[in-house]
């Protein structure tokens, strides 16, 4: 008797299980953005250019976690959001997903382990990209993100950043992993790639950014940036200190073909180490900033320099063809070579070596032609003599040089007071007693 009840019970409990509707999609399976239907009905199956799609996508999004595949075609998409442990795969160049109404295809803000993969991104710009404007109207923009992953993508014809980043959640992250950018192609923007403000730790490769008014711009801090591609531009690099910015890393670039600046880099005040890249065509512009080091590159570009404080390029290749350049005297310049040997330009940090830089320019105190030496160490200071003078260049608040006429030098002559409130070079030429500035 036990057995039969046994056995009715079992017959009752599959027949309930099996009148259960089945769920059409699985919540931590890959799922077809097509399976899901837009707020009026329509299916997004990319093959209506005019058609909102954004509801589905959202709809297919918020399933649960997963995998939400995207098939080829173009769809219109507005501010859509991925959630934590989702990730959004196309079929490479062939799905397009299209911005409309001034806002991105992607609004990405305080999330995590999120990944968008292999496919476009596509603005509402028209026309030639040297007509770009900046309305704000980015591609895809990522605000107080972390651990998260964006690859294989394209964004184009943008008014505004193909790719914005701004503050990201750093206490979360544990200052380590801001997110990863590889294989992003920026094109045809207004700005290609935007690092913003508080945009750190972010770990970036294989970036390619090309035909944008600026390929790349770096107002962050503890920016990672390496083996990319920054060309045909107008401007390519620019870094230009926001909060908390400058103090990262970009290393093994190419920045090259550019039609303006090839880097320009504009008030950074806490350094930036820029190592193993090629600079051709454009001009290399530091502009008042401070411990920005330019070393082991190629460069074959004019260079700027502009500023009181100290700036760096050691042990590149020069190549000089045609290219002109203006160099504060702040810049240390050592170890640069040409395919003849040193480069004329470079200035020894070696007590009593020659410092070939500077010459007098009739009628004015600036100096450029070769200079001894004047470590800032007394014990480098070199020996005075009673036929000579020592002429010591200094610098005013606006880094105009002055030259003073001293005689015969002593250590107090070099330390403070007199220099505590001005800015103190310690190079010296010397010449006769009878020239005078």
């Amino acid at each position: 008797m036990r057995w039969i009840v046994a056995l009715c019970c079992c017959f009752l409990i599959a027949s309930l299980v099996s009148a259960q509707p089945n769920p059409t999609i699985s919540a931590t399976a890959e799922r077809l953005l097509s399976d899901f239907r837009n707020d009026d009905g329509t299916m997004p199956d990319g093959s209506m250019t005019t058609r909102d799609d954004s509801s589905a996508l959202k709809k297919a999004l918020n399933a649960g976690p997963g995998v939400v595949q995207i098939g080829p075609g173009t769809y219109r998409i507005q501010a859509v959001t991925i959630p934590e442990n989702v990730t959004v795969i196309g079929t490479g160049p062939g799905t397009v997903l299209q911005a409309f109404g001034e806002q991105p295809v992607f609004l990405q803000q305080t999330s995590t382990a999120w990944k968008l993969r292999d496919l476009t991104i596509q603005g509402e710009a028209i026309g030639a990209w040297q007509k770009r404007t900046d309305r704000a109207a980015h591609g895809m923009v990522i605000e107080a993100c972390w651990g998260y992953e964006v690859s294989g993508v394209t964004i184009r014809n943008c008014d505004g950043a193909g790719l914005q980043i701004i503050r990201s959640n750093n206490r979360a992250s544990g200052f380590t992993d801001g997110g990863t950018l590889t294989r992003i192609t920026a094109r045809e923007n207004f700005i290609g790639i935007r690092f913003d403000t508080r945009a750190e730790y972010i770990t970036a490769s294989h970036l390619h950014c090309h035909h944008n008014l600026t390929g790349l711009i770096i107002h962050a801090g503890n920016t990672n940036i390496a083996s990319s591609n920054i060309g045909d531009n107008r401007d390519g690099l620019v870094i230009v200190d926001h909060e908390n910015g400058s103090h990262g890393s970009i290393t093994g670039c190419l920045v090259n073909h550019n039609q303006r600046y090839a880097l320009w880099a504009r008030n950074v005040t806490h350094g930036m180490a820029i190592a193993n890249c090629c600079f051709f065509y454009g001009t290399i512009r530091i502009e008042n900033c401070s411990g920005v080091s330019i070393t082991s590159g190629l460069i074959s570009a004019s260079i700027s320099t502009e500023g009181p404080d100290f700036n760096r390029l050691s042990g590149n290749h020069i190549i000089p063809l045609t290219f002109q350049f203006d160099i504060a005297p702040s810049t240390l310049l050592d170890g640069n070579f040409t395919k003849t040997g040193p480069w004329e330009h470079n200035r020894r940090w070696l007590c009593g070596a020659k410092w070939h830089a500077w010459r007098r320019v009739s009628g004015r105190g600036d100096l450029t032609r070769p200079l001894w030496h004047l470590s800032r160490f007394p014990e480098c200071l070199p020996r005075s003599s009673s036929r000579k003078t020592v002429w010591i260049l200094r610098c005013d608040g606006q880094c105009h040089p002055m030259l003073s006429a001293w005689g015969p030098a002593s250590v107090s002559d070099f330390s403070p007071p007199p220099f505590k409130d001005e800015r103190l070079f310690g190079w010296v030429e010397r010449v006769p007693d009878s020239i005078r500035p």
